[in-house]
């Protein structure tokens, strides 16, 4: 009995997640800042929230969620330049607010701006310093395990 709870429970949130998904039409609707590159804007640890709608225009001074292929996460950084093309793409260049250098060594080889096809999201909103506790389990990867080896025997228990 106690299994069908968890398993609705489960199946709840990920239609939350995935109806969320579809209204702020963003892929990447939370991101926790890893780094210290947004500071003194957000701080390593804070969750940012994101939405991304196709017909936006993106300005400078937008803060915007991207990936890469030589990015293993999501990277949220802000415009400093965006140019809008005749056919309604963008050239859009970013920078970390900490970094002292533009982001085009970060960016795939041969591409010196991003266009609007590389952004996954723009930044609406944030939650100080909650993602700490992710970054601490991903820090520290044993930590993730043992807690998910007492999850289950926890579920175990249950049954």
């Amino acid at each position: 009995m106690n299994f069908r709870k968890l398993m609705l429970t489960v199946v709840s949130a990920l239609m939350i997640w995935k109806s969320l998904m579809f209204i702020t039409h963003s892929e990447v609707l939370v991101t926790v800042v890893l780094t210290a590159d947004m500071e003194p804007a957000y701080y390593r640890g804070d969750i940012l929230l994101s939405t991304f709608y196709e017909n936006d225009p993106v300005l400078a001074g937008d803060l915007v969620v991207f990936t890469l292929n030589s990015a293993a996460f999501p990277i949220v950084h802000r415009v400093i330049i965006s140019q809008e093309k005749a056919d309604g793409d963008y050239y859009i260049l970013t920078k970390g607010d900490y970094n002292p250098q533009d982001d085009r060594a970060l960016y795939n080889a041969g591409q010196y701006y991003l266009h609007k096809s590389d952004l996954t999201g723009r930044v609406r909103g944030y939650v100080p310093y909650i993602g700490m506790v992710i970054i601490f389990l991903n820090d520290f990867t044993n930590l993730w395990d043992y807690l998910m080896i007492i999850l289950n025997l926890q579920l175990v228990e249950l049954e």
